[in-house]
């Protein structure tokens, strides 16, 4: 018999969509978290797959590298969707994909195996109290108009940023006390910066003011945002973000990353990977065309983020009907997160 609780609110209907977007490969996305759960022929096919892609890039013209990155990270790989199949996976690429969604499910604390559970344990240890939900902050960063140094086009001069930060505890503040939110999506705290550079004249950032800011003072607030928390880094795809980051010498140490384009096939049940904006639609978020501004990327990559996981729950929720507790308190918030207003219109400033 199902438990009492009233049944959630179903999850967004999934609807046909158009392929992802492909983007050029980066070493960050192939250092992410490896399924080292896996057996470990698994683990060996992908690393030789990595070891032949690095090998052969230089050689290989844009769409062979676009061709190679798509078959290394499986977005080429059109599988239809068997919980079978999933349950052990026999290809390296839905490996990953599992892996993806499980850290989701690290993160917000249901559907967990044993081995899961023992791996959270010696991992992110922290968990809230009174909340299934680790201990834990996450960041998105997105970069954007990086403009190379003259004659120099390995060096970057100045760039856009994008950083959304949510906080576990805030979620769980927010539902222990109460609190009512004009619109909940502040939780999630958005900036966005331009580097060495000048603010534009009409700001599309939606979530605050565009903020011109110092090489130094950026990384004294990346210090000051990760300072004594466990961190977990979320990204749709990995591509030169943290590459620009790092060429400043601007760290972000994370536990894991979480790549939703792969954590998002087992939600959607699906044989491939749109691009961020159909995801967006599939999961009811108002963007209205507020992308490619790099505060507004991030800031939406972090609702998707909550909408893959309150989609993930519903369908385990709704397949194991008794099989799983209680519907999560964050369930609900993270529902009004989602379907949240954007709050901001463009912007007009005087360059006088």
């Amino acid at each position: 018999m199902r438990s009492q609780t009233s049944n959630p609110e179903p999850g967004p209907v999934p609807e046909p969509g158009s392929e992802r977007k492909t983007q050029e490969p980066s070493e960050i996305h192939l250092q992410q978290d490896k399924p080292e759960f896996d057996k470990r022929y698994l683990i060996a096919n992908l690393r030789e797959e990595e070891a032949k892609f690095r090998a052969t890039r230089a050689s290989m013209t844009p769409a062979e590298r676009k061709k190679a990155w798509n078959d290394l990270a499986g977005f080429s790989l059109e599988t239809p969707y068997s919980r079978k199949l999933y349950g052990k996976p026999q290809d390296f690429r839905l490996a990953r994909r599992l892996r993806a969604t499980e850290l989701i499910r690290m993160v917000f604390g249901y559907q967990l195996t044993a081995r899961l559970k023992n791996e959270m344990e010696s991992r992110v240890p922290n968990r809230l109290r009174g909340s299934n939900m680790r201990d834990v902050r996450l960041m998105c960063v997105d970069t954007d108009k990086a403009k190379k140094m003259p004659g120099e086009p390995s060096k970057t001069e100045s760039f856009h940023l994008g950083v959304a930060i949510l906080d576990t505890r805030d979620l769980r503040d927010v539902i222990r006390h109460g609190f009512k939110l004009d619109n909940p999506s502040d939780l999630i705290r958005t900036y966005q910066f331009v580097v060495q550079d000048s603010v534009p004249k009409v700001d599309h950032f939606c979530f605050g003011d565009t903020e011109a800011i110092s090489v130094d003072d950026l990384r004294r607030r990346f210090v000051e945002w990760q300072g004594g928390r466990d961190v977990i880094g979320v990204a749709y795809s990995a591509h030169s973000d943290l590459a620009i980051l790092k060429e400043f010498n601007i760290i972000l140490s994370t536990i894991f990353w979480i790549d939703l384009a792969l954590a998002q096939y087992i939600p959607f049940q699906e044989a491939t990977a749109p691009s961020l904006a159909v995801v967006m639609n599939r999961l009811r978020i108002r963007y209205a065309g507020k992308l490619h501004e790099p505060g507004n990327d991030a800031h939406f990559t972090m609702r998707t983020l909550l909408g893959l996981a309150v989609l993930d729950f519903w369908r385990e929720w709704t397949y194991w009907e008794d099989g799983l507790s209680a519907i999560p308190s964050w369930y609900g918030l993270a529902t009004k997160i989602i379907r949240a207003e954007t709050p901001r219109p463009e912007r007009h400033f005087s360059m006088d």
